[in-house]
């Protein structure tokens, strides 16, 4: 069951866009701070991914939150 129209969303859009770049943004500033120890990472699963590999740390921030996001319309 659909509602509204497709082109009532499309503000939508743009609030999901910018949740991915303020998202990439946080994963890269949160590489940085917690590899110079000017921080740490909160989330336990999270923290051992960017210890291990940040670049793997990255991709899981970004597919979590891509999966977070998804609305099928």
């Amino acid at each position: 069951m659909k509602i509204g129209l497709p082109g009532q969303f499309r503000w939508l859009e743009g609030i999901i866009a910018s949740v991915f770049i303020l998202n990439v943004i946080d994963g890269i500033l949160t590489i940085i701070w917690v590899l110079t120890n000017k921080s740490t990472e909160a989330n336990p699963m999270m923290d051992i991914l960017i210890q291990v590999n940040p670049v793997l740390f990255i991709t899981v921030k970004m597919a979590l939150v891509l999966l977070g996001s998804y609305l099928p319309l």
